[in-house]
């Protein structure tokens, strides 16, 4: 069965392709981890309609400072990550912690135009809990049913 754009979806121009919105907000919905954009004035400006969340976001949090959406006591991290990025000092910032039974995986990259200038930081959370005990090989050709 062919997938039938919504004729009132906007079609978004990659690079590499194009997508309509709805079909493009279904597809980060299915993705298992979540993104958030944080601008470079250190706002929240996007983060993905994920299925099961991690860290709930709402729409409220949409344009604050991202320090209003970490626990107190990360907030000076936060902030030494994103002034670094800045900086450029560094590009990319990784960290774990176990949580309510989870191993959570963070990553923070930063968004760099061609000319090097700092357009915001992505910030990537992954619920790592089954990768992590995942070992051996299963191939594709091993796929049961």
């Amino acid at each position: 069965m062919k997938y039938k754009e919504n004729q009132d979806s906007q079609i978004i121009n990659f690079s590499t392709g194009r997508i309509s919105q709805g079909l493009f907000e279904k597809i980060m919905e299915n993705v298992p981890l979540q993104l958030s954009f944080i601008d470079a004035n250190d706002k929240l400006v996007y983060f993905s309609p994920t299925k099961s969340p991690i860290f709930r976001r709402t729409l409220a949090n949409l344009g604050r400072d991202v320090y209003h959406c970490h626990p107190p006591k990360s907030i000076s991290h936060v902030n030494q990550i994103l002034e670094d990025f800045k900086a450029n000092k560094r590009h990319e910032e990784e960290f774990w912690i176990n949580h309510q039974n989870r191993f959570i995986y963070f990553q923070y990259h930063a968004i760099r135009d061609k000319k090097g200038k700092y357009l915001g930081t992505l910030e990537r959370i992954q619920d790592a809990t089954r990768i992590r005990e995942i070992q051996g090989e299963k191939r594709l050709t091993n796929n049961s049913k």
